[in-house]
């Protein structure tokens, strides 16, 4: 199945937990940056139901991103660490504060792809 296939269809609500983890963050703060109410991931992941398209699609730019960034740092921790950090750049904002919208996604990958291609960011 495409990404696309799967944000539509909507993950587990485990997923919640997995990108939990791989980001070392606790569960609530995650769910703050995707804009997933606690109580809602909570009855998800407790009855085993799908996310959303749209929670779904959040996830999955959280995960991009992350994904992007420790390329950009060849390094999982550095890329964690910088997704996690007020960026100048990015007006003092952390990166995973601005995932839960398209525009912000959009502006994070810009962003990490300055920094990629030698343009300090």
């Amino acid at each position: 199945a495409t990404v696309i296939e799967v944000t539509r269809r909507g993950v587990a609500a485990t997923g919640i937990d997995a990108m939990a983890d791989r980001l070392d963050l606790p569960r609530a703060q995650l769910l703050v940056y995707a804009n997933i109410p606690l109580s809602t991931a909570e009855r998800r992941i407790r009855n085993k139901e799908l996310l959303s398209k749209e929670e779904t699609d959040r996830l999955v730019r959280i995960a991009k991103a992350t994904e992007k960034a420790a390329a950009v740092f060849e390094d999982a921790e550095n890329g964690k660490a910088w997704l996690k950090r007020p960026i100048p750049s990015l007006a003092g904002a952390v990166p995973l504060s601005l995932l839960d919208t398209a525009e912000g996604y959009d502006l994070v990958m810009r962003t990490l792809d300055k920094i990629q291609y030698g343009v300090f960011a």
